[in-house]
């Protein structure tokens, strides 16, 4: 199957191969795939919902699963800043 590009949207690369995975219901979903339908449906709801909605990666959990094992280091904020972002939105996808 063929390497080609077909999306590029906000960060995100989609090859035409990563999407197979959408055909067979045993396969894992690439982040990629993943992080570019969030971005479309970010883009898609943000103009209906009045910020009530936070779209993010599925990156960041990760990034809080790790940091909540190995404690928060004191000089770092982006936990605290992407929580307080979170308690600004009634709803996190």
């Amino acid at each position: 199957l063929r390497k080609q590009l077909l999306v590029q949207i906000d960060g995100s690369c989609v090859l035409q191969n990563q999407l197979m995975c959408l055909l067979n219901e045993k396969e894992w979903i690439n982040d990629d795939v993943i992080n570019a339908y969030i971005c479309c449906r970010k883009d898609q709801i943000h103009v209906q919902n009045d910020n009530k909605v936070y779209f993010e990666s599925p990156f960041v959990p990760s990034l809080f699963k790790r940091d909540g094992e190995l404690g928060i280091r004191k000089d770092s904020a982006f936990m605290i800043e992407t929580v307080i972002e979170y308690m600004q939105h009634d709803m996190l996808l």
